[in-house]
């Protein structure tokens, strides 16, 4: 998995990576000093928008698996097209755990050919970063090469973006528990006050009480 084509359009799906203004710009030193440090990292990192391109245009093809509403597929798939007219994109629908756990599986015994992007689930997140491209998207993004919010790039591993957010909530009901007692984090659901009663559990959790 990991492709140039990968980087240059695929991670962001619907988001475009280059910024609007974009030129064939000759590198900066400030540039070439970020590709030189990305490099002696085994990083990849791209000076060009036309770089990028140009090595899409070599592959022409594109599949994406998403854990999206597959409703937004369609819309999604024509709208990069319009952009992005030299690639073929089809997207394939993936989602939960058990679907999320044998595709890594399948990754780490190579037998993924022929997709381009994963899902970086929490459950395996730092399993996927392994096996990610090495692209410094977070440099080329700080660099202007990319119009992306470095913000939305892993400041560790460089070539993971969030495409999304979620917020997480968890009810209670008033008339069990006062308001001021109520838990703000995982751990004060183990006080004492709270042994032996009830709570909803998920074998899946997500989030992290603020």
């Amino acid at each position: 998995m990991g492709r140039y084509l990968v980087a240059a359009v695929v991670m962001l799906v619907g988001s475009w990576l280059f910024s609007a203004g974009a030129q064939a710009a000759t590198a900066s030193s400030a540039m070439l000093e970020a590709k030189k440090a990305a490099e002696s990292k085994g990083f990849v990192f791209l000076t060009s928008r036309d770089e990028i391109l140009a090595k899409a245009k070599q592959e022409a093809a594109l599949h994406v698996i998403s854990s999206l509403d597959t409703e937004s597929f369609k819309p999604m798939m024509q709208s990069f097209t319009k952009k992005y007219p030299f690639i073929k994109v089809r997207m394939s629908e993936i989602g939960g755990p058990e679907a999320l756990q044998r595709f890594l599986l399948e990754l780490k015994a190579g037998i993924v050919k022929d997709i381009d992007t994963s899902e970086a689930s929490s459950e395996f997140y730092l399993e996927n970063a392994a096996h990610a491209m090495k692209l410094d998207i977070l440099g080329m993004g700080q660099q202007g090469v990319l119009g992306i919010n470095p913000k939305m790039v892993d400041a560790d591993y460089r070539n993971l973006v969030s495409v999304a957010s979620t917020i997480c909530s968890i009810a209670y009901n008033k008339n069990r528990i006062a308001p001021e007692a109520l838990p703000e984090k995982w751990e004060d659901f183990l006080k004492p006050e709270f042994k032996g009663r009830k709570f909803v559990t998920d074998i899946r959790p997500q989030c992290m009480l603020r």
